[in-house]
């Protein structure tokens, strides 16, 4: 297996905008008095739902809100943008956040992961096309 990404953690995030206007989320039943900003997943069609832990409990939430997209680019740019809250990974959302144009809330809600690895068996990557691919992703993550 190798790396792609760091650790990370989903969340949810709002422009400082967003929050002088509409205040922050303290827990996740807060985010029934905000607008979400939902994502439509392109592969399933269905919406995407905002997972949290909650006293040790697994809890997902269908967040409600105006806006559906199925691009993940735009819900940033959107948020960015104080239209709502989006929940997104800190890895995805990185470049934005050092921008200080979003900011994560909920965070000791949100669950956390390993990270992105790609995984092959050891006699694939002896196939010459998936070892220049390999490579490549090696090459990428340095």
């Amino acid at each position: 297996a190798i790396r792609l990404s760091p650790h990370f953690h989903w969340a949810v995030f709002g422009s400082p905008d967003y929050f002088s206007k509409h205040g922050r989320p303290m827990v996740p039943g807060d985010l029934t008095k905000h607008n979400c900003i939902r994502f439509r997943r392109p592969e399933k069609g269905d919406i995407y739902r905002w997972e949290f832990l909650e006293d040790g409990q697994n809890i997902s939430i269908e967040p409600n809100g105006p806006v559906t997209v199925n691009d993940g680019e735009l819900m940033q740019r959107l948020a960015a943008r104080g239209h709502g809250l989006i929940y997104s990974s800190t890895y995805h959302a990185s470049h934005r956040i050092a921008a200080g144009q979003l900011e994560p809330v909920l965070l000791d809600y949100s669950p956390g992961t390993d990270g992105l690895f790609l995984y092959f068996t050891k006699a694939a990557q002896s196939q010459p096309k998936l070892r220049a691919f390999i490579d490549a992703c090696s090459e990428l993550r340095q």
